[in-house]
Order: structure tokens, then C-alpha cells, then sequence
């Protein structure tokens, strides 16, 4: 979901790229699912709306999902949509054109197996593309706009996957309170410092609240920022010499080619 920014700021000599991913697709989310909610970022108190979005090892629900919604404090969980939500056969022209990668997207997600969506780079693409755009999202049907929340409440939304008629719960998210958007707090912990001719970074990870994280660079004598990972940068546990789950450090080297003397400020969105 969508979070405040963080500035560093670093004077630093003369570097060249060198970009370090460690990403297992899917790992940090097959782990658990995960349901994601957010207001929109044109809700207003007046006209709440919030935004759901659903993980799982599944990407796609043959019978489809339900979404509930119950109040903080309270038992009694609200079925919120009429027909279980699926993946959709199109989208409109309309939305088509708001972004030229989607229709090269929907097609490939219709012209391909089951399986062949299980593939490890296929996954990955289809996976940051419904992360980055809710309309692919919503053709993927892990999607789910709520009009009918009321402003000021504290809501928990659960989804359901349909299994041969039954309900399976994919996951609970956390508490939202509905009304104005406001992004989350920024990213946590972060470490910036240089190795040789690299920048390295780190920072606290916290998969409840991103998905993963852009870096931006901006130099004192630049009129505008310049985003430096082509992709977001998706993070997955490895185990460490002990045999425990950690995050890779660093979780982003730059080795660009940078002017000595210049002052660089760089910031973390997650």
C-alpha cells in the first residue's frame, strides 16, 4: 500500500550501478496470505472508500472469493458483495488506455495455462503488476473497492475463497479506519552508508505494511528525482549461517556514476 517517503541525504565520490535483488516470487507472501486495506487515495470523510487487496499462494480463484467486513470490538463479520469476485474475461477500452502495459498484461494472463501462470517469472510479473495497478487487480479479481463503510469506524476485512461450495479463509487484515486518505507513517530504520565505490541501504521490512520499496536520488543540482530500481524492490527472507530467516543486507546497492563533491538525497517509498 501506499506510504509517506523518507529523505537521507549523502555527499559522496564517483560511483557506477550495481543493483542487488533478492527476490524468491512469491516466497514472502506464500509464507501467509495476506489481505491489504487502505483508503483510497480519493476518499474523503464525506464519501469514504477503502480499498482491499488479496495474497495468497493462489493467485487466481476459480469459484472466486467473498469479502466481509466487521466492525473493531465485534463478532458479527458483513458479507459485502453479491457474487463471488473472479477474474474478469476484459477490461474496458476506457481503462486500457489509461495505461499501455495493461493490454499486454490481459492477454498474457488469458492466453495462458493454469500452470504456466505458476512459473516463476510469469508469477512475478503478473504479482508486481496487480501491486502496482488496481485495474489489473481488478481484472485479476483480488481485487475489491468498499463504498458502504461509514466514516470513523474502525473496520477488519476478511476474504474467503470458495472451494467446492465451502468457504475457506484466506486472511484477516488489520484494523482501517475509514474516512480521509492518510499515508502510513514512513519506512522505519533506515541505514545508508558507503563500501568501497557503492551506496548501500537497509531498512526495517515490514510486510504488513508494503510490499516492497522504490529509491529515489536526487542531487543539489538536479531540478527533479530520479528513481534508480527499474523494478519495485521485493524482498524474501534467506537463512543466515545459524539457519534463520533474515532479510538479505543490503537490501539495495547503488554503484551509479556520481560527481565528487555534489550533495545526494535519497528517498525510501514504500
Amino acid at each position: 500500500m501506499t506510504q509517506k517517503i523518507r529523505w537521507n541525504t549523502w555527499c559522496i565520490g564517483k560511483c557506477s550501478l550495481l543493483l542487488f535483488l533478492f527476490i524468491t516470487p512469491f516466497a514472502s507472501i506464500a509464507q501467509q496470505s495476506r489481505v491489504l486495506v487502505e483508503n483510497a487515495t480519493f476518499s474523503t470523510y464525506e464519501r469514504p472508500v477503502v480499498l482491499v487487496k488479496w495474497y495468497s499462494t493462489d493467485l487466481m480463484y476459480k469459484e472466486g472469493v467473498n469479502i466481509y467486513r466487521r466492525e473493531e470490538g465485534t463478532a458479527n463479520w458483513i458479507k459485502l458483495n453479491d457474487q463471488s469476485l473472479v477474474r474478469k474475461n476484459s477490461l474496458s477500452p476506457a481503462l486500457l488506455n489509461t495505461d499501455p502495459d495493461l493490454e499486454p498484461f490481459v492477454e498474457m494472463v488469458k492466453g495462458s495455462s493454469e500452470q504456466e501462470l505458476k512459473q516463476d517469472m510469469i508469477l512475478l510479473n503478473v504479482l508486481l503488476k496487480s501491486f502496482q495497478s488496481n485495474a489489473f487487480a481488478d481484472f485479476m479479481g483480488i481485487y475489491y473497492q468498499d463504498k458502504t463503510a461509514t466514516a470513523g469506524k474502525r473496520y477488519e476485512y476478511r476474504v474467503s475463497k470458495l472451494r467446492n461450495t465451502q468457504e475457506l479463509i484466506l486472511g484477516v487484515s488489520n484494523v482501517n479506519t475509514t474516512g480521509d486518505y492518510k499515508p502510513d507513517s514512513a519506512i522505519q530504520a533506515i541505514e545508508i552508508y558507503q563500501k568501497g565505490k557503492a551506496i548501500h541501504f537497509n531498512w526495517r521490512h515490514e510486510e504488513d505494511r508494503f510490499y516492497a520499496v522504490n529509491v529515489y536520488r536526487k542531487a543539489n543540482t538536479d531540478k527533479a528525482v530520479a528513481k534508480l530500481n527499474k523494478e519495485p524492490i521485493m524482498l524474501s527472507q534467506v537463512r543466515d549461517s545459524l539457519g534463520k530467516l533474515v532479510y538479505p543486507k543490503p537490501m539495495f546497492t547503488e554503484n551509479r556514476e556520481l560527481s565528487e563533491g555534489k550533495i545526494y538525497t535519497y528517498q525510501l517509498a514504500g
